[in-house]
């Protein structure tokens, strides 16, 4: 399905299951089309998602790998990050691509040896998702963001 919005062809590659969003490529984008999501249609409201479709379909995987397993991931939610928060972080992992307007405001990718580290950032809060290889790697990994981030006391 297409879509015009905004002016820009949009074609539709996933639906949030309760229809809150969608997001689309840029059909007149290019090779590597950058990805739009469509908050709470009718209105439109429009965001850019991700630079690439390449780069949506990586951080799909980053953010969701291992995301039902409940031995592997963790999810909480926490207080905003801060600049020194994001500083942190920056200087302790890898920082992966961030995309924009789903969920939050921004979402924040850390990768370490331990596991990933994904970050949804909205006005009132930080929802935090850590994932890992294993229980025993989830359980390093949630003590080393621990130590070294405030926004996850």
């Amino acid at each position: 399905e297409i879509e015009v919005v905004d002016g820009k062809r949009l074609v539709i590659i996933l639906i949030e299951n309760q229809g809150v969003c969608w997001w689309g490529f840029d059909l007149d984008g290019g090779e590597d089309p950058p990805v739009y999501v469509n908050l709470d249609p009718p209105p439109d409201e429009l965001f850019q998602y991700s630079k690439s479709f390449s780069e949506f379909t990586f951080v799909r995987v980053f953010d969701h790998e291992g995301f039902w397993d409940e031995d592997r991931c963790s999810m909480e939610i926490y207080q905003p990050l801060t600049d020194d928060d994001l500083r942190v972080l920056r200087d302790q992992f890898i920082e992966e691509p961030q995309s924009s307007g789903w969920p939050g405001t921004v979402v924040y990718r850390f990768r370490t040896g331990l596991g990933r580290i994904t970050i949804s950032q909205s006005d009132g809060q930080s929802d935090w998702i850590l994932s890992a290889a294993s229980s025993d790697e989830l359980a390093a990994l949630q003590s080393s963001v621990a130590g070294v981030c405030r926004a996850f006391d």
